[in-house]
């Protein structure tokens, strides 16, 4: 496995980050696929909420990027910033993972 460049994308960041640590959380693209996938087939209004969705994983990735590159610079409050950032990522992975459950009738 390599490290991030530092013009990589915060989705290829992510993904790097989520194959080293090997942690439940999913990075962006493998997300974004799914949801396409899962989407593909239903109305404008159900692809829209997906899109939604989304941009807030992708956004939630941003913000704990930038907190975690704050805790490697030294920043005194980042680690308990992304320590909740996580948190909060995970629970719109795990929103996500319900509609895509829901969308397929699973």
């Amino acid at each position: 496995m390599f490290e991030a460049l530092p013009d990589d994308t915060i989705e290829t960041k992510a993904s790097l980050l989520t194959q080293k640590f090997e942690t439940k959380l999913s990075d962006p693209c493998t997300f974004r696929i799914v949801l396409k996938n899962a989407t593909d087939l239903e109305p404008a209004a159900v692809q829209d909420v997906a899109r939604e969705k989304m941009e807030l994983l992708v956004l939630s990735y941003q913000k704990l990027d930038g907190y975690l590159e704050m805790a490697r610079e030294g920043t005194d409050d980042a680690v308990p910033k992304a320590r909740e950032q996580l948190k909060a990522t995970q629970l719109i992975a795990a929103d996500i993972e319900a509609f895509v459950k829901q969308t397929l009738g699973v």
